[in-house]
């Protein structure tokens, strides 16, 4: 410490006429930025936040998630809104564990308060939390307890005639090209009938046993496969609980390749096997998820993306059943 400092006092701090200046409250005019005109989306990106998911039938859990909150400037003469209003809505540190809960009636009440909270300058809100939740899983056959990661974002708009909630879900799989399989039991089934005429030409006898150690060291082809991701979207805004599980492990399902964390070689058996009981061209991938979601979520979109091991580009498709394109209306 420095001696004899002495404390520097703002100027004016006992004066009744002292106060702090509010630059974001300026109007816009000659004397600063002449540029007027409203704004459809300003806020905050990033913001890093302990959010507790409540499950639908199950207990809470904290994750960490990236929050953006952002509204719009409708007065074209207004310099900026006001962003320490929006953070602050978030909650301080040691606030009750009930206020940071994620479910739909919160994000409701939320939206509203982002609009609110500008006093007039706001009439639409956007609120998204991006998170990745933890599953227990079970190897396919080894019955292992293991952990899995699965990626969301929850995306909402808030507008003077609607509220929109949009749930989106990543899910990784596993497929296997039909064209590559069919080539490649093409290429075996020529060379299995070149080993019965050679048997035939040279009057062998046929033994199974033999065949087959023949057979698993001439096999000449194998299909390619690859990792592939679904981005499922759904409308939530009409349902009661945000039920996130249970939409993965549906797309799962219908896909019958989820990617896999522990592995051993039983799973890994049968993970060929469900791999040549669930071919798929992304084509495939895509109608198979559209038409699951649809008796839950009639509004829905699917993106598939294969990451192709054989091209150097990759393989998409999509499918919406939105009326309109429900990304137009949020930044």
């Amino acid at each position: 410490m420095i001696e004899n400092s002495m404390e520097i006092q703002p100027p004016f701090k006992n004066s009744t006429s002292f106060r702090m200046p509010d630059i974001n409250s300026e109007k816009l005019g000659p004397t600063v930025n002449p540029v007027e005109g409203g704004i459809d989306w300003v806020g905050m990106q990033g913001i890093s936040y302990p959010l507790q998911i409540d499950f639908k039938g199950e207990n809470s859990i904290f994750v960490n998630s990236e929050v953006d909150l952002m509204v719009d400037l409708v007065d074209p003469l207004v310099r900026g809104i006001h962003m320490s209003r929006l953070f602050e809505l978030l909650g301080q540190p040691g606030q009750a564990s009930k206020d940071r809960g994620l479910n739909l009636d919160r994000i409701r009440d939320f939206l509203k308060s982002m609009v609110d909270c500008q006093q007039g300058l706001s009439q639409q809100a956007c609120l998204k939390i991006k998170f990745s939740l933890p599953f227990v899983r079970e190897t396919l056959k080894s019955k292992k307890k293991t952990w899995s990661q699965n990626y969301f974002e929850i995306s909402a708009v808030a507008s003077p005639e609607k509220i929109e909630i949009f749930s989106t879900a990543q899910i990784l799989y596993s497929s296997t090209c039909p064209n590559s399989a069919a080539l490649a039991h093409e290429l075996n089934r020529q060379k299995v009938e070149l080993y019965f005429t050679e048997v035939k030409n040279l009057s062998k006898q046929f033994s199974a046993e033999a065949f087959l150690e023949w057979f698993r060291a001439q096999m000449v082809a194998t299909p390619h496969a690859q990792k592939s991701q679904a981005l499922v979207t759904v409308s939530t805004s009409q349902i009661t609980a945000l039920d996130l599980k249970s939409l993965v492990l549906g797309v799962e399902q219908v896909l019958g390749t989820p990617v896999q964390s522990l592995v051993k070689r039983e799973d890994e058996m049968e993970f060929a096997r469900l791999n040549g009981q669930n071919l798929m061209f992304c084509e495939d991938a895509v109608r198979k998820i559209s038409a699951h979601l649809k008796a839950v979520y009639p509004q829905h979109s699917v993106q598939v993306t294969h990451f192709e091991s054989l091209h150097a580009h990759n393989a998409v498709s999509s499918i919406s059943t939105f009326e309109k394109d429900v990304r137009r209306d949020r930044p």
